[in-house]
């Protein structure tokens, strides 16, 4: 499958060095031009070991590229794993302001698009964001229907600085919780390659299992 990572921080650019070690053909987007410069230049901005290898090698194949700009069409590509932070405001509610702003922008690509397209929320979230703001941002900048158009999932990382890529490729387990079964099904071919334990739950389930975990 073809990827698009939206927001190249820490899970994204793990998550995209990993993904492409995999296989997949990673495009990471994230609004950042100078840091768009470093990814493709063959340096990594985000210090994490193994990572820029991992990175260089998937430039080298071509299954990794970043931009700063949004492609014409989400067609050719299968899936999309926001991973945008959302960082604390001072009354310690999350600040959801640029998983929205990512959220407007597929929903606007969606309009346009031709095929069923999964949207994967990697971004630490309260329970019920992703089915009760998330989605409906993507239905009403698309005028399209989730589980008909596009699929939504909630698929948490519980990656650990100085020893992310390990985590990735031998997690304790694989949470994905979608809105559907299709959607589901889709978002369990990226972890075929690893062997562990998926666990499909409900959407709330998997973002508050992340918060758990975080805590």
């Amino acid at each position: 499958m073809n990827l698009l990572v939206w927001g190249l921080g820490y899970v994204g650019s793990v998550s995209s060095a990993c993904f492409s070690k995999i296989g997949f053909k990673v495009t990471g987007i994230d609004k950042d031009k100078n840091k768009i410069k470093l990814f493709n230049s063959g340096i990594c901005p985000i210090d994490e070991p193994d990572v820029e290898n991992l990175l260089v090698e998937a430039g080298k194949k071509n299954l990794f590229n970043a931009s700063a700009i949004l492609p014409k069409s989400l067609d050719e590509y299968e899936c999309s794993l926001i991973c945008v932070g959302t960082p604390s405001k001072e009354n310690g509610e999350p600040d959801l302001s640029f998983l929205k702003s990512v959220c407007k922008d597929i929903g606007s690509l969606l309009i346009n698009s031709n095929k069923f397209h999964n949207v994967i929320i990697r971004s630490t979230v309260f329970p019920g964001t992703t089915r009760n703001i998330l989605k409906n941002i993507i239905e009403d900048t698309s005028g399209k229907k989730v589980g008909v158009d596009f699929g939504i999932v909630m698929n948490p990382e519980f990656l650990r600085e100085a020893t992310a890529v390990k985590d990735f490729f031998n997690p304790p387990y694989t949470i994905l919780g979608g809105y559907d079964s299709n959607s589901t099904n889709i978002a369990s071919k990226l972890y075929e390659s690893i062997k562990v334990d998926i666990y499909n739950v409900k959407i709330e389930e998997a973002e508050i299992l992340k918060m758990v975990n975080n805590a």
